[in-house]
């Protein structure tokens, strides 16, 4: 999307204002990379809206506009990590701070990524390495991202399906 909002952008937004607009060349070029960056600012605040409203982390969908902008899988993955490790701390430090983490379930996932993180790593280091594929980290996050699309959508259809008549959105945001 950035890269071909850069070079399709461009030729679409100079076209715009030079030839439409009767804009001079040289401010055609200026007000089209402005436009360019307004487009990618005003994308970067739907995304953040999106994720905030459905509930999915900034991270996974920033990672879709990472892939885009033709990123070094490397970078993406380490990039979308690092967001979704923030957003994800700031959320647990907030339900502590009311009361709502439940310590057992809480302890146990603690413990569970613990132990299978390292091994996660290390195997798709070691993949990446023997095949010299650094897109086998895209396949992983592509793979990541479409079993918790489709693990939200369950969830989201059987708290539809089972709630009381009385407490619809109470129930459903719990």
């Amino acid at each position: 999307m950035a890269a071909g909002a850069g070079i399709g952008g461009g030729i679409l937004f100079v076209g715009i204002f030079y030839l439409i607009l009767r804009y001079s060349s040289s401010l055609a070029v200026p007000l089209s990379n402005f436009a360019i960056f307004g487009a990618f600012a005003l994308v970067c605040f739907l995304n953040g809206l999106v994720a905030g409203m459905l509930g999915a982390g900034a991270g996974t969908i920033t990672s879709f506009i990472l892939v885009e902008m033709k990123l070094n899988p490397e970078v993406l993955t380490a990039t979308s990590a690092l967001i979704v490790l923030l957003a994800s701390s700031s959320t647990a430090i907030q339900y502590l701070l009311i009361g709502l983490v439940p310590y057992a379930k809480g302890f146990w996932f603690f413990g569970v990524t613990l132990i299978c993180f390292p091994i996660g790593k290390l195997t798709l280091n070691y993949l990446v390495r023997k095949y010299k594929r650094a897109a086998l980290i895209l396949f992983t996050f592509a793979i990541a991202i479409t079993v918790s699309a489709v693990l939200m959508c369950y969830n989201t259809i059987d708290a539809l399906l089972h709630q009381s008549h009385k407490n619809k959105i109470s129930q459903f945001c719990n």
